[in-house]
């Protein structure tokens, strides 16, 4: 039993994850980046429109069962402006900024609801994923696995995998009868090469792409109707550490919390034309202030201290050419909690069939369970430095996710169900 207890605290240690959150997303932001940790997140959107507040973060799962808690929400209205092959909805996601130490390995996630609407043949979501690596190479269709519930189709076009909501690859209404499932959960995992890291994901949602009423999903005349899916938390898996960030750009945009305030610091290349740099400072991610400016100095290294941020900050960098042009160059984000050390420790008890999950810092913690889909299985408080316990009767073998937040640090780790 002891040597079986040491494997399962080894694994925990040696495979920590790193959540990338949807949790501070501002409700309807299109178009401007959203930085969490090593992520940054664009939605983007052509011949559409979005509903409901969307694109939003949301803590509880829709009525209709559609929208998960804990995702970001997207509503599409399609109809309005529907043109066949090119109305969607983009979600780019990029590990090129943040200041996280490590290699993203791969990035886990699921879908809510990509299915469609057989009764009146209203909508059909199709899903496109693709990837590129470290390397600036696209990730080949084999790297993106897909888990599909069923009357779900995945196909590869190229290098993208395809996922569409009924039981057939077609898109048209003709040929059917087809069959979907409403509420299901489409599992994605994104892995470039070994020794590779993951630089960016897109994720475009659209709706099928017929041309008139007898091959198009529709509800007025050839446009579909409204539709929504989710997309989870991305649980980042490292191959040490936790995940680190690729370079934009030669600039090198940095960010570390000191006791002195935040650390800035760049590097202009010498093919820079840059006559000025800017660095604006954020409390959200979308509305920018002016920190400072300063001229380029070639190739030199820059560093600037902000002395008095607030706990999470927000920094763009933006440089200004000869002729009065502004162009953005990097956003990052600087948490002034500490980012090192341990939050929690955790056990198994098989003579107990439990977990016990032990806080190693003052103040309350907030334990939650996770399985590689996302779905949430437990959650529950740890008051002070004390153990929390937690039964595994119902949980199955596999491999699950404890995570532990303590102020404004959230930290993952697995444990293995025999």
């Amino acid at each position: 039993m002891k040597r079986f207890l040491c494997s399962i605290l080894s694994l925990s240690i040696a495979c920590m994850v790193s959540a990338q959150n949807w949790n501070a997303y501002p409700a309807a932001m299109i178009g401007s980046p959203y930085v969490n940790g090593s992520m940054t997140a664009t939605v983007t959107r052509v011949n559409t429109t979005m509903n409901s507040g969307t694109p939003m973060f949301t803590t509880s799962t829709s009525p209709d069962c559609y929208i998960a808690a804990g995702s970001l929400a997207l509503n599409a209205g399609f109809f309005n402006s529907y043109l066949a092959n090119s109305s969607r909805i983009v979600v780019d996601i990029s590990f090129s900024t943040g200041g996280i130490p490590g290699i993203c390995a791969s990035a886990a996630f699921s879908i809510r609801d990509i299915n469609s609407g057989e009764s009146f043949t209203d909508f059909l979501d199709i899903v496109e994923i693709s990837g590129i690596d470290g390397n600036n190479v696209a990730l080949p269709a084999a790297n993106i696995t897909i888990g599909a519930p069923a009357n779900t189709t995945v196909v590869n076009v190229g290098t993208t995998r395809k996922i569409v909501g009924h039981n057939s690859s077609s898109e048209v209404v003709s040929g059917g009868p087809y069959f979907s499932t409403p509420c299901n959960i489409t599992t994605v995992n994104v892995a470039p090469p070994a020794n590779v890291p993951l630089r960016s994901i897109r994720i475009l949602y659209r709706p099928a792409v017929g041309t008139n009423s007898s091959n198009a999903y529709f509800s007025v005349g050839i446009h579909p109707a409204v539709q929504y899916i989710s997309i989870s938390n991305l649980v980042m898996t490292p191959t040490g550490g936790s995940c680190t960030v690729l370079p934009t750009s030669s600039h090198a945009f940095r960010g570390v919390p000191s006791p002195d305030g935040n650390v800035l610091s760049w590097c202009s290349g010498a093919e820079d034309l840059a006559r000025e740099y800017q660095v604006e400072r954020s409390l959200d991610g979308v509305y920018f202030d002016a920190l400072t400016g300063m001229p380029s100095f070639g190739t030199d290294y820059t560093t600037l201290v902000d002395p008095d941020p607030p706990l999470l900050a927000y920094y763009r960098l933006s440089s200004m050419d000869g002729n009065g042009m502004k162009s953005v160059l990097a956003t990052i984000s600087v948490n002034q909690v500490s980012e090192s050390g341990d939050l929690f420790e955790i056990e198994m008890s098989a003579a107990e069939s439990c977990i016990r999950v032990r806080g190693l810092l003052p103040g309350e913690g907030q334990v939650s369970v996770v399985d590689l889909a996302g779905k949430t299985l437990y959650q529950g408080k740890v008051a002070g430095i004390g153990p929390a316990r937690i039964g595994l009767d119902a949980f199955r073998p596999g491999m699950y996710l404890v995570g532990f937040k303590h102020a404004d640090r959230v930290q993952y780790k697995r444990f293995l169900m025999p």
